[in-house]
């Protein structure tokens, strides 16, 4: 299941509530897909500096540093097109201040994730979730955002305290996929993930997983030696699969509040049956 697959299941289970019209939804889906898929993705690979980013070459490593800015800038400017266009069609909002203060916050949380990577300093569980926030739930908010001021339907609803509760949701569940896909990027990239900070955590003294993000290092024998101590010792695989279980739980109690939506908690539970148990 792919990161923005999914997201765009999110936004289409959101939409059965808010009755979105189709030409301004459409233009929704287009920035997501621009900023989510292309301009993110290539600023990420940007900030890791890594020759690997999600199993493939980094887009760096193939184009080089001044193409991926360049082209990271370009799409930006796209999806500032797009919201232009949307703004057009629904000029009673100010849809420029809802797309300011969020993308503001994504780079306020990348900015905090490069300072963790950068001096090897492990946040604190509060401080982790606090970049989730800043940084996933920040692109949920700002499409669902969008959805209710373009809304013909439940605008009195407020989907903010959900979106915040899934951004977190999908993040730790990314983090698990990636160490269960075996290829370990986030090690390889240096990154204090859910599980990887509980992990340290546990246990200060152990050197294993700093000098694995220190060396950005994901060669088998590492991954399994890393595998084996999340999984029996600091029990952080464990620990992350509670913690999903319990924002499950909350996504629920949400959404009753909201009225319900099927498709969202279908999509929660085919997320948590993904993982391997």
């Amino acid at each position: 299941m792919k990161g923005l697959g999914t997201s765009h299941k999110l936004f289409d289970s959101v939409n059965e509530v808010l009755k979105v019209p189709e030409d301004k939804y459409k233009l929704i889906l287009r920035i997501s897909h621009i900023l989510g898929a292309s301009c993110n993705l290539a600023l990420d690979d940007l900030d890791i500096g890594s020759e690997q980013s999600r199993g493939y070459a980094a887009t760096p490593a193939i184009f080089g540093v001044p193409q991926t800015i360049n082209t990271a800038g370009y799409l930006f400017v796209v999806a500032m097109e797009a919201l232009a266009e949307l703004q057009a069609l629904h000029p009673s909002t100010d849809l420029n201040t809802i797309f300011v203060q969020e993308i503001k916050l994504v780079h306020r949380g990348q900015a905090l994730e490069n300072h963790w990577q950068n001096t090897m300093t492990c946040p604190t569980e509060e401080e982790c979730i606090d970049v989730m926030n800043k940084k996933t739930a920040a692109f949920f908010r700002l499409f669902i955002r969008l959805m209710q001021a373009c809304a013909t339907q439940n605008q009195n609803l407020d989907f903010v305290p959900l979106s915040n509760t899934l951004g977190v949701f999908f993040q730790i569940w990314r983090d698990l996929k990636d160490l269960e896909s075996g290829g370990m990027t986030d090690i390889s990239e240096g990154k204090f993930t859910f599980p990887i900070r509980h992990a340290i955590a546990f246990n200060p003294k152990n050197p294993l997983l700093q000098y694995c993000l220190a060396q950005r290092s994901a060669a088998p024998p590492v991954i399994e030696k890393v595998m084996n101590y999340l999984r029996t010792e600091s029990k952080s695989i464990e620990y992350s699969q509670e913690t999903l279980k319990i924002l499950q739980a909350q996504i629920q109690a949400e959404l009753r509040t909201l009225g319900g939506s099927a498709g969202i908690e279908s999509l929660v539970d085919e997320m948590l049956n993904s993982l391997a148990q």
